[in-house]
Parts: structure tokens; sequence; C-alpha cells
């Protein structure tokens, strides 16, 4: 038995450091796969400079029957749809949601970093209100690689797909209850030097290609948001699995989602490693 344990404990440790392996882009093959699929670490909300759709991944890219997202960012009027639905119901505001105090902290910082008055925001779900507060920290208007590579392949003629709904993603956010995404967004706000420090930390890991530690920061920040780290991470994981598990096996797929889900041992590259899939870094001269 003490023999089993340590082997399970080694080939643990081997899966996990070769996880760490500093690359955003991995293929997909083995486990009867007929083609390869491929895998790739996004960062939501970038500097147009930033972007770079280099020419591994366009090899990879060109090789793919199809592309996949978190949500299909093709499809007609998303941008309108997710305006609606990011609204809090019964009109309901932030004001309902925080102190008098807590309001003029957050309305001070949305006037002095976004030259925006938080009335004008004061619907929109305590969630999406600290993505736009984060956005300050970013010299730009920003993109991200979602759109960039959504136009990418439909100028390519590729095919775009969702792995989930819009509304299935956002019921994600509501088993969060709203008071409790109030108040992580006022601590965020009050401690906004830590959390810039966090999206430093985020942006230069992506810039090294470190999923590893875009994981570890990403999962950390969402354990300060009650159950954050499981609603956002780990569950949505585990239930991408079949569906990218179905896509890939009916066509060469190329994955794209947010870093942060890549690594760790509920990260996509372990649950598919865990499945029988060959999931391995794609590098110079190993693309073929």
């Amino acid at each position: 038995m003490k023999k089993i344990n340590m082997l399970t404990v080694i080939l643990l440790l081997v899966s996990f450091q070769s996880i760490t392996a500093q690359s955003l882009l991995w293929k997909v093959d083995g486990n009867g796969l007929t083609q390869p699929s491929y895998l790739y670490g996004t960062i939501h909300a970038v500097c147009p400079h930033e972007v770079n759709i280099d020419t591994l991944m366009k090899t990879a890219i060109a090789s793919s029957e199809q592309l996949a997202f978190e949500l299909n960012f093709g499809e007609e009027n998303i941008g309108t749809k997710m305006q609606a639905e990011i609204l809090m119901k019964d009109n309901l505001t932030i004001k309902d949601l925080v102190s008098a105090e807590a309001y003029e902290i957050l309305d001070q910082y949305f006037n002095d970093s976004l030259q925006m008055p938080l009335s004008s925001f004061e619907r929109m779900n305590p969630v999406f209100l600290g993505t736009m507060a984060w956005m300050s920290v970013l010299d730009c208007l920003p993109t991200s690689y979602e759109i960039e590579l959504t136009n990418y392949a439909i100028s390519n003629g590729k095919a775009i797909l969702g792995i989930e709904t819009l509304e299935e993603q956002l019921s994600y956010f509501d088993s969060i209850p709203l008071k409790k995404q109030a108040e992580y967004l006022v601590m965020s706000i009050s401690n906004i030097e830590e959390r810039n420090e966090e999206i430093i930390l985020l942006n230069n890991a992506y810039a090294d290609a470190d999923i590893q530690a875009l994981y570890e920061t990403a999962y950390k920040g969402l354990k300060k948001l009650e159950n954050g780290e499981y609603y956002l991470m780990e569950l949505r994981n585990h239930k991408w699995i079949p569906r990218v598990e179905s896509m890939i096996n009916e066509k060469s797929t190329f994955i794209a989602v947010g870093a942060g889900h890549l690594g760790g041992m509920t990260g996509l590259i372990n649950l598919l490693r865990n499945k029988g899939y060959k999931v391995t870094p794609v590098l110079e001269s190993t693309l073929k």
C-alpha cells in the first residue's frame, strides 16, 4: 500500500510539474482523437497593442476546423444581450446593497479613475462594476483576446462556438449573493493598491505564459468573493469537460478560454489528462 501511495504522489507531482510549463498554447490529442485540437489561455482585458496572435497560434488555428470560446462572441447581438443581462433585477441598485459611506467611496473612485459617475451604472451587477473599475489600471481602451481571435477566425472562414451560453455564465455569478458581491467590490476599491498589484501580477504572468501563476493569482483573488473560486472556476471547468470532449471528437477545435482555467489540479489541462488525453505545451519547433 505504501508503494502505491508513493507512486500516486510521484505521478501527481510529475503531472503538476508538466502543467507549469510556460506556454499559453497546448495541444490535445490521443484517446482516440483522429486529429489534434488546441487549448489556448486568454486574458479578458488587454491593450490592443499587446495582442499577439503569433505564428504558433495561426498555425494551430489554420489546422482547426472551428474555434470555441467561453461564449460565442460571433453570435448576433451578443453585446446587446450582455448589456441587458448584467443589470440587476427588480430595479435594484448598488445603493441598495452598500452603506452611504461605501457608496461615496465607490462613486469617488469612478469619478477619479474613470471620469464617470457611479450613478450611470448603479443598476449594474457588482461583479461587472468591478470589471469596469479594474480597467482603469490599463492605460488604454482595452480589447480582449476573445474579440481579436473571433475577428481573426471569421476572416479566415472558421466556425465559432460557445462552450456555455450567456445565461448559463451569468447564472454562476447569480449563485453568489449580491450583498457578498457588493462587499467584495467595496473591499477591493478600499484596498485598490493591493488589487492593482494583483492585476499587474496577472498581466506579468500572462506575458511570461506562466499558467500556474495565472491560476494561483486568479484563484487567490476569487477566494475573497464568497465561493467565487468554486462557481467561477472549479464548477465551470468540470461542466466544460464533456462539452469540450464532444467538440474535439467531432472536429479539430481551437479552444480559447481564460488562462486561469488551464492550470491547477482542477484546471482544464489536468482534467483532460485525467480523461486520457495527451495534453502537451506547444513551443517553438513542436507544432507539426
